[in-house]
């Protein structure tokens, strides 16, 4: 039978060996302890096949293996026999009588196991790989999301302001996606000709933190959508300067609903042994860093595992709400992603969460605006920030060198939700959610919302050039509030009381 911890005697060649006969099937070595997952040998059988690697769309395995008895050291695979030891411990597991129907040669299956996860993480069904999505290279970002864009109309802000704010969830709806003027269109291209050099500045110093905080065993993982154009300029950052190719997936958190779960189990069944690091754009009052934070609690939680096995720490390129713990900068200043929606985005719309169109197995839903692709900018954008890398690269590090703590904050003062519950007060408005500060979460308002009025600090300022232009196309008013940090303030029109 040959020792537990090592290969099948006769090892692949094994011709006229006991394992010869399936040189046209994998041979797996299970690492079935208590419905623990196993690795597959690839086809060729002169390598071993990638953990997160598939060969086909196929799923291996939709529900948890059960034991049989450890004296049970063989198992079906096709017609053929397999023995199966463990390679990491002196212990053995039957994979199960369904196993023989489900595997092929068309099959590969990803290792999940690592010692810091509990049995039910363990022994939850392996996540299937997503469709392609969006319109950013493979390379760049894949987005763990469901496209149900066939399923769901777009509302107007109007409809669909009046819905939320009595009492529907904002996940369960779209909205119709702006469709910018070529005036704007001009000023989103000034904006990043003026603010490309100081973006990517920010990425780089995020970049190189993230690199000495959590090596080279790190998975990238930006918040859909705002998050997916910083965590594609990291992860360029990473690959052009260090060699790292860091995996980077793009995943759906929603405020009071938390992140999405099987994103987070796909990403640690793929990696095993990797640190995730959350990245978004920008931080505006806080809320959904707050998310974030208790998203992963209950995730420990419920899955048993160790706190701190998943890492509540965000990265943003910018923090003004003085929330984050990895950061560029925390001026407040136009990221011009902020400027547009899908086309800046991956032509993703912002992400859904609805029972009827997401399964336990599915992960949460977005739109794909294939029709917009011609007046698509998010590889530009990217692109253009990008060409600045070469020329800030050194400027960061030698300000890292002066200050090693740049850029981090293990405890963050959260000043901006301070801030934000004051303007509230001041301004007589009866939920927090409708006070939305910052340049990135006025545009939002602006762009998808029914704003009441805009707050700015200084009517002057080079940083709200699109908010002003955006206020006058809707009719917004406009009233300068020097008593802030933020640039502006958006304020939601309350659909109850307000006129």
């Amino acid at each position: 039978m040959g020792t537990p911890g090592a290969a099948p005697a006769g090892g692949p060649a094994g011709s006229g060996t006991t394992t010869g006969r399936y040189t046209q099937y994998y041979i797996c070595y299970f690492l079935q302890l208590a419905g623990r997952c196993f690795t597959i040998y690839s086809k060729n059988l002169d390598k071993q096949a990638s953990p997160g690697v598939r060969l086909s769309n196929h799923l291996v395995d939709s529900h948890p293996p059960e034991r049989a008895g450890e004296d049970n050291h063989s198992a079906q695979l096709g017609n053929h026999t397999v023995n199966k030891h463990n390679p990491d411990r002196d212990s053995m597991g039957d994979c199960g009588s369904g196993l023989g129907k489900q595997l092929s040669s068309k099959y590969t299956l990803v290792q999940t196991k690592t010692d810091r996860h509990g049995d039910m993480l363990s022994n939850y069904p392996i996540v299937p790989d997503p469709a392609p999505l969006g319109s950013y290279a493979a390379r760049d970002v894949v987005f763990l999301l469901k496209d149900i864009g066939p399923y769901v109309v777009e509302q107007g802000n109007e409809a669909r302001e009046k819905a939320m704010q009595s009492g529907r969830h904002y996940s369960e709806m779209l909205p119709i996606e702006y469709q910018p003027t070529r005036e704007y269109i001009d000023l989103f291209h000034q904006s990043l000709q003026e603010t490309g050099r100081r973006l990517a500045l920010a990425a780089a110093i995020v970049a190189e933190q993230i690199m000495r905080k959590r090596g080279r065993r790190v998975a990238l993982v930006s918040l859909a959508r705002a998050g997916t154009p910083a965590g594609v300029l990291i992860k360029r950052y990473l690959r052009c300067f260090y060699g790292l190719d860091a995996p980077h997936y793009s995943i759906s958190i929603i405020r009071d609903r938390g992140i999405d779960v099987n994103a987070i189990i796909y990403i640690l069944q793929r990696h095993p042994g990797c640190s995730i690091q959350f990245i978004d754009g920008w931080t505006g009052k806080g809320a959904i860093t707050r998310e974030l934070i208790k998203a992963v609690e209950d995730f420990e939680h419920k899955f048993g595992i160790n706190s701190g096995t998943l890492i509540k720490d965000i990265a943003v390129l910018a923090d003004p709400g003085h929330c984050a713990n990895i950061f560029g900068t925390r001026d407040d200043f136009l990221i011009p992603s902020a400027c547009l929606n899908a086309t800046v985005s991956g032509l993703m719309s912002r992400t859904v969460l609805r029972d009827d169109l997401i399964g336990p197995l599915d992960f949460h839903g977005a739109k794909f605006y294939r029709n917009l692709a011609r007046d698509d900018l998010s590889n530009y954008f990217v692109d253009t920030v990008a060409v600045y890398f070469a020329a800030v690269r050194d400027e960061a590090r030698r300000m890292l060198q002066h200050n090693p703590g740049l850029g981090l904050d293990a405890a963050p003062a959260w000043l901006g939700r301070q801030e934000t519950v004051r303007i509230q007060a001041e301004f007589g408005i009866g939920s927090i959610n409708l006070v939305k500060p910052g340049v990135g979460e006025t545009t939002r308002v602006l762009l998808r919302r029914v704003p009441w009025k805009i707050l700015v600090k200084d009517i002057k300022h080079a940083d709200i050039k699109h908010v002003l232009l955006l206020a006058r196309d809707r009719g917004v008013p406009v009233e300068e509030y020097p008593h802030m940090s933020y640039c502006c303030c958006g304020l939601i029109k309350s659909m109850g009381d307000r006129t």
